[in-house]
């Protein structure tokens, strides 16, 4: 048998115990391949040090050529900098955006899902807004407590479970996610897909998505099969 005949979920067992490098290879096999590693942030390198640096800043005029043009405003920006520290070396991203618009949070969890932090999470300068400073606490407490980090195995498992009898539709009551009821039954209609696997990304989208809180759905609706899966699940 080769890699490519295999199901998803072995394969998502093979990438995510091999080094990043191999990985990135892996990647780019084949379209499978590369949306594997994309959807489940696969092959991420391990990281010791997580530094958030949050500053206010003046956007400097462009320059052209001789010309320096007037900047658009003068109104502060905010320039967010992440810095990931590898043991061969460091990554850093930044991001210059507008005190206006907070992107902060999305922006620290984005590049938070890439890598795997190993030891601590730090915060150097201005905690601007109280959201952010607890996304940053909150990831350093339960890194692993997403919903992202469900194995695509136990997604499955947890998909036969509450498929049947329409189970889902009460997990997603006790989830907060009756909004979602009707979207996710036309969605799942006439065709072979999960309504449990829809509700579970829709609900990952949520910014209190966590595994001990569809843990406590279930143990609420008294689904112990569902729980043990929980349990025994496959952890990053």
């Amino acid at each position: 048998m080769s890699l490519n005949d295999m199901p998803d979920d072995v394969l998502i067992r093979l990438l995510n115990t091999a080094e990043p490098n191999d990985v990135t290879r892996a990647k780019r096999l084949n379209k499978r391949f590369n949306q594997l590693v994309n959807t489940y942030n696969l092959g991420r390198p391990g990281v010791k040090e997580f530094c958030v640096e949050s500053r206010i800043s003046l956007v400097s005029p462009t320059e052209i050529g001789r010309l320096r043009l007037k900047p658009c405003s003068t109104a502060p920006k905010r320039r967010t900098v992440v810095t990931m520290r590898r043991e061969k070396g460091l990554k850093t991203t930044e991001r210059l955006e507008d005190p206006s618009c907070s992107t902060t949070n999305l922006f620290v969890q984005e590049n938070l899902r890439k890598i795997e932090l190993q030891e601590k999470l730090s915060l150097d300068g201005v905690t601007l807004d109280e959201d952010f400073y607890k996304v940053l606490i909150g990831k350093k407490d339960g890194l692993s407590d997403s919903v992202c980090n469900l194995d695509y195995l136990t997604r499955i498992r947890v998909s036969k479970i509450f498929d049947d009898q329409s189970k889902w539709q009460r997990l997603a009551q006790q989830l907060d996610c009756d909004h979602m009821i009707e979207l996710i039954a036309i969605c799942s209609a006439g065709d072979d897909s999960s309504p449990t696997m829809i509700l579970l990304d829709q609900f990952e989208q949520l910014d209190d998505s966590s595994i001990s809180r569809l843990r406590e759905a279930m143990n609420r609706m008294e689904e112990e099969e569902g729980v043990k899966l929980i349990d025994s699940r496959y952890v990053y």
